[in-house]
């Protein structure tokens, strides 16, 4: 990769993921480098949903495409995405997850108006869980079990997407957290205890997976631990603000601050001692909860 074109992922990490940026300081390079990769695919494809433009369509198709295989073109991206695209094809066993993540994203062409649990999980594995299937692998994870708690860890954090980003998914015409509330009425802001009351109920959700998806990290090889540990804490943090600003879903975006976040990487390097020391587990052991994994039936990787 030329000095221009890795300046152009980097920069998009940088600009769009300051969590994992940070985090991604704990991993070995050639990790890092995957990770980064990964995370620029997904925030390109991710755009192409979130900043539509006519023939937006064509590319997300032109992705899935590619990603499956059926076709070695990429139509409408320019030179240095192209490269990337091919980058994290190559580097990926994965290639379904890839798939299912574009056809996740290929849904938010289309308004959603969520009512149950089980659409939103559903959802948030095939935007997020989907990446965790991939970052298990590209951590050189050895034991189906990461791949689990992974999923899991993905979830837990579209989740809190979901919870903070409220107000603008409705002004995309899209509600994902499950209510009655009509999404014209949640774009113009409009009090209403049933959306406080259903971001609640998805933050209260995302501690499940949160907790599974840290029990998975002894699954992981140890260098590659206490950056997954710090950028989850440190994710799992917005839903926690979200609720001490009372749950003011209508004004500006909870955000963690660099204070905060500068407590949490030294209050997490103790633990983070403890995972470069602790043992794995042994191959055929699980401590997977296969009750998280019940609304995702028959989805890729999931825990049967």
């Amino acid at each position: 990769m030329n000095a221009r074109n890795e300046e152009n992922v980097r920069a998009i990490l940088r600009e769009n993921g300051r969590t994992f940026w940070l985090a991604s300081f704990f991993l070995p390079k050639a990790s890092a480098e995957k990770a980064t990769d990964l995370y620029a695919f997904c925030r390109i494809a991710d755009d192409l949903a979130d900043d539509y433009q006519p023939g937006n369509e064509a590319k997300l198709e032109s992705l899935s495409r590619f990603f499956s295989k059926a076709s070695d073109s990429l139509v409408g991206f320019s030179e240095w995405q192209q490269a990337l695209f091919i980058r994290v094809r190559a580097n990926t066993r994965s290639l379904q997850a890839c798939v299912a993540l574009i056809e996740g994203i290929q849904s938010d062409l289309d308004e959603a108006q969520f009512t149950e649990d089980r659409e939103l999980l559903r959802y948030a594995y095939s935007v997020a869980g989907t990446v965790g299937i991939v970052m298990a692998e590209l951590m050189q994870s050895k034991s189906e079990a990461a791949t689990y708690h992974a999923i899991d860890l993905g979830v837990a954090m579209q989740l809190t997407n979901i919870a903070r980003d409220v107000l603008e998914d409705a002004q995309r015409g899209r509600r994902y957290i499950p209510c009655a509330t009509p999404v014209a009425s949640i774009a113009l802001g409009e009090r209403d205890e049933a959306v406080k009351a259903s971001i609640v109920s998805v933050i209260t959700l995302s501690k499940a997976y949160y907790r599974s998806g840290l029990a998975g990290l002894l699954y992981l090889p140890r260098i590659v631990r206490p950056c997954i540990y710090i950028m989850a804490r440190t994710y799992s943090e917005i839903g926690a603000e979200i609720l001490r600003n009372r749950i003011e879903w209508s004004g500006p975006r909870s955000v963690v601050s660099p204070l905060r976040k500068t407590w949490i990487v030294f209050s997490s390097l103790p633990y983070c001692l403890w995972l470069l020391v602790k043992k794995s587990p042994t191959v055929s052991f699980s401590t997977h909860e296969k009750s998280l994994h019940v609304e995702l039936n028959e989805l890729p990787g999931i825990n049967h």
